[in-house]
């Protein structure tokens, strides 16, 4: 495993506090004066000390660039089918829609990050390219999926008990784990995988994005999810584009030269990307409010309300 590998794979769970303030960062717990020391986008920065000169450094560093080309190459090998659902006899679009919306629900539950959402959804399509499942055990499915998710995310993943009680006890506790065990072998395990939130993370921190763009770019993202008609893009591509589409939102330069140049992605090809997005949002069935409440509140700027109001 070389650098970029051992710098992407690292988990910091057990001995920091996590601070976004970059693409991907971690905070020494416990100390009040430390160095800076750059591994790649993860960073340790010196407490106490910021500066535009700082921050550019962090932005133009040799690994940020090496991890993300690393991400890049590794979401084309990691890709799902976006034909999977010819092969599922008993499951469709809409019921793939109505699970993920629900998932979205229990997400917000908890109160878990957003990374945790992602890779569930990413588990579950896996799973779903790979094993035919009926439309009784399709909530199984994403509920396992959530289960794997939020002990490789969560500092405190919520209890297997909560879970089987958040499915109306639908579901024992060994089905779960039986599922578990099933799902990451058919994964190989492989979860550490670059989610298109991850992406968003990344060129929300190179655009120096205030909290509005960051609120509203999510929201977009956050409905991609729904649509499986959106499998056909790299997740980068889909963050790119709800960049571009918040942006425009916000009455800012749809794409800048800053943009263009960390992401590799021309304004021409994004914007493509960007007309599918809002085509397939006006076709997710206006019953799945989840999405819309979750941002319709102060804490998420309001900006359902205020860019889509559901329509």
């Amino acid at each position: 495993m070389d650098f970029v590998q051992q710098a992407y794979s690292m988990t910091h769970k057990d001995m920091y506090d996590e601070k976004e303030i970059g693409s991907f960062c971690i905070i020494n717990k416990g100390k009040d004066m430390y160095d800076e020391k750059e591994i790649g986008s993860f960073c340790i920065i010196n407490k106490g000390k910021s500066s535009p000169q700082r921050s550019k450094q962090l932005k133009e560093n040799t690994y940020s660039r090496s991890i993300y080309k690393f991400l890049r190459s590794n979401e084309k090998l990691l890709g799902i089918c976006p034909t999977y659902m010819n092969n599922q006899p008993h499951i469709d679009e809409k019921m793939r829609q109505s699970i993920i919306d629900w998932l979205t629900g229990v997400h917000e539950k908890f109160s878990l990050v957003p990374e945790t959402l992602y890779l569930t959804t990413y588990l579950m399509d896996l799973y779903l390219a790979s094993e035919e499942v009926t439309v009784e055990k399709l909530q199984l499915v994403g509920i396992t999926c959530f289960f794997i998710a939020t002990k490789y995310e969560e500092i405190e993943p919520p209890s297997l008990k909560n879970l089987v009680h958040i499915c109306d006890h639908a579901y024992s506790k060994n089905e779960i784990l039986d599922l578990e065990k099933l799902i990451l072998k058919t994964v190989n395990y492989s979860i550490a995988i670059p989610t298109s939130y991850v992406f968003l993370k990344h060129f929300l921190w190179i655009s120096s994005a205030d909290k509005k763009m960051e609120h509203l770019s999510c929201y977009i993202l956050d409905g991609t999810l729904h649509c499986y008609e959106l499998l056909r893009y790299l997740p980068s591509q889909l963050a790119a584009a709800s960049i571009l589409i918040a942006r425009k939102l916000l009455g800012k330069t749809s794409w800048s030269s800053t943009l263009a140049e960390c992401t590799n992605y021309k304004k021409k090809k994004i914007s493509l990307v960007a007309c599918v997005v809002l085509e397939q949002k006006a076709h997710i069935s206006k019953e799945l409010i989840t999405l819309e409440k979750k941002y319709s509140v102060d804490k998420y700027s309001n900006v359902s309300d205020q860019f889509f109001n559901n329509k």
